[in-house]
Parts: C-alpha cells; sequence; structure tokens
C-alpha cells in the first residue's frame, strides 16, 4: 500500500509572511512565486493565507515576524519554498482571533524504502486511485488495478532506473529526471524517459497509447518505438504492429475530471482542459502557446485549474460565457 504521509507544524516561513503583509523583497516574492506556480495545493494554500490575513486585517500583531534575514539565510530559505516543502501554520494571533483555527499544510512525505515512496496500491473494481512519486511522476490508477515500486531512481538501489509493475490500467505523466522509467507487465515492458501515456495490461495483453513523447515497448520477440498518438498492442504474447490513433482523448477519457503535465505546451494543455471541461480556450500570442507547465488537477473546477496554469505560464486569463482566454502578462499570471 501507499506509504502515510507525516504532517507537522512550524510557524509561518518568514519570507511568505512578508510577502502576505506586502514586506518582502523582491528575491522573497520571487521565491514565493516560484513555490506557488510549483504545485496546485501550494497555490491553494498561498490563497487561503491571504484570507486569514484579510479576515484578521484587525488585528496589530497579525504575524510574529523575525528580523530580516541575512543574504545567504534568505538564500536557503527560498531554495525550500523552490523545493515545495515549506511548512505553513497560522500564527497564534490568528488562531486566538480565529478561534482555534490552525493552517497547516504542505506535507513532509515519509521516508520510504523505494526512491518512489510507494511499495504498491492496489484499487478496487469500483474505484480509482491518484498517486504522485517522489519523483514527481503522476499516475491515475483505474479500477481493479494494481501498481508496485520496483526500483526508486538515482540512488537506490535499481541503480538509476525507476521501475514499476502494473496489472491493470493505469495514466502515466512520468517526470523528466534523465533516468529511465519502466513499466513492467506480464506482456511486455514499456520504458520511458518522460511521457504521458495510457497503458491496459492483463495477462499476456497489453495496450499503450501514447499521448505525450516517446517510449519503447518491449516483448520477447521484439521492441517498438512509439511517439505521440500512436498505439501498440500484446495480444496473448505477440506483439502487432503500431497504428496511428486518431482521436487519442477517447482512451483517457475514463479519468474523469483529471489532467496531468508533464512539461506539456501550453497550447497542449489547453486541448486537454477544452476536452474535460468541454470549453474553448483562446490563446492568441504564439510564444505564449508554447510555455510549458508541469502540474496536476484532481476533481477540481475550471476556475481553479485556469488560475494555476495561467499563474504557472506567467499569464493573464478571462473566462466568459465558456471561454477561457490566455494573454501574456508582463508582471506575473493570475486572473
Amino acid at each position: 500500500m501507499a506509504e502515510t504521509e507525516q504532517t507537522g507544524e512550524r510557524p509561518i516561513d518568514p519570507p511568505l509572511a512578508r510577502v502576505l503583509k506586502g514586506e518582502a523583497s523582491q528575491e522573497e516574492e520571487a521565491a514565493v512565486r516560484e513555490w506557488r506556480r510549483a504545485s496546485y495545493e501550494n497555490e491553494v494554500e498561498y490563497r487561503e493565507l491571504v484570507r486569514v490575513v484579510e479576515w484578521s486585517a484587525r488585528t496589530r500583531e497579525l504575524l510574529e515576524i523575525p528580523p530580516r534575514p541575512a543574504a545567504a539565510d534568505l538564500i536557503r530559505r527560498s531554495a525550500l519554498l523552490r523545493g515545495g516543502s515549506a511548512w505553513l501554520t497560522a500564527a497564534a494571533g490568528i488562531a486566538a482571533l480565529l478561534g482555534a483555527l490552525v493552517y497547516s499544510q504542505a506535507r513532509r512525505r515519509s521516508p520510504a524504502a523505494s526512491g518512489l515512496g510507494i511499495r504498491e496500491i492496489a484499487t478496487s473494481k469500483t474505484e480509482t486511485a491518484t498517486l504522485e512519486l517522489l519523483d514527481g511522476t503522476v499516475i491515475r490508477l483505474a479500477p481493479s488495478s494494481r501498481l508496485q515500486v520496483l526500483a526508486g531512481g538515482r540512488g537506490s538501489e535499481g541503480g538509476g532506473t525507476r521501475e514499476v509493475a502494473l496489472e491493470g490500467r493505469g495514466f502515466f505523466a512520468i517526470a523528466h529526471d534523465g533516468t529511465p522509467f519502466v513499466i513492467r507487465t506480464d506482456a511486455g515492458n514499456v520504458t520511458v524517459l518522460g511521457t504521458r501515456l495510457d497503458l491496459e495490461a492483463r495477462g499476456r495483453g497489453l495496450r499503450v497509447v501514447v499521448v505525450e513523447g516517446r517510449v519503447a515497448l518491449s516483448t520477447p520477440r521484439a521492441r517498438t518505438q512509439l511517439s505521440a498518438g500512436e498505439m501498440a498492442r500484446v495480444l496473448n504474447g505477440e506483439p502487432t504492429p503500431v497504428v496511428k490513433v486518431p482521436d487519442v482523448e477517447s482512451f483517457v477519457e475514463w479519468t474523469g475530471t483529471f489532467l496531468a503535465f508533464q512539461s506539456t505546451p501550453l497550447h497542449e494543455a489547453a486541448r486537454e482542459i477544452e476536452r474535460v471541461y468541454g470549453a474553448r480556450v483562446e490563446i492568441p500570442d504564439r510564444a505564449l502557446a508554447q510555455r510549458v507547465i508541469t502540474a496536476w488537477f484532481r476533481d477540481k473546477s475550471l476556475g481553479e485549474v485556469v488560475d494555476v496554469v495561467c499563474l504557472a505560464v506567467a499569464a493573464h486569463c478571462s473566462i466568459e460565457s465558456g471561454v477561457v482566454r490566455i494573454l501574456p502578462e508582463a508582471h506575473g499570471g493570475g486572473r
């Protein structure tokens, strides 16, 4: 089963607190922006803290802020923010004002034997599961499926290879970290460096559809390369020829209101947002359309997704009558 995560509480990080109070330096503001862009959860945390600050505007001492740190200390703390591992907790004054309000998030992952952070996870006939491995890979596991971690990348016993075993079906958004990611099945193995794909493997049968990037499918008899928009099968242990798929999106509809991007160009992310939410996305600026985004969303509204996407690519966004417009923004993104 997946390893549990531990939570803890420490005082709010001083650079973030100074941003909330409007007293931050340019370097601190840049570090916090990077931290917000790192994940949807970070952005939600930031917005919740902004609300807390607004609610507590009448409190004379909102946050206990230590003196501005030295440059070396600032660099260290900014690196913490960039890693998305800052611990966020409302100060005692806010808790007293709002009545036992405690805000803590940005959980620290528990150490695991595998460098990917879990050992095994399985779903029943009626459930799906979404998990993010420690390398940043995001997996959506279909019902009646099982995923096992075999090796965890750099510094692990696997000698630098990231390896999992799948029985069932999963959508994989593989993080780019320079090491191969191998998905082992009874019918064959799929190897990637960084890509998105839908893979179903049951017994001696396998089907892989590449949404983005390239993969290699290996069986005892052959090794086949696939590119985005292509599909390959293994039937009773025998590989079939690679074919073009006219509608890749139809193979990932089972994931529901789920999106996962790994260094995905904005114009491609926009197409998937259109598919999931039935909206039209307009990006008039060609350079902006080529910017990339790494993020994932599960059961979020269109507005929540757009807010994070636009922050990540430093764009200005609007939603009106089912149309999302994404425009360049010179001073940071958002709506």
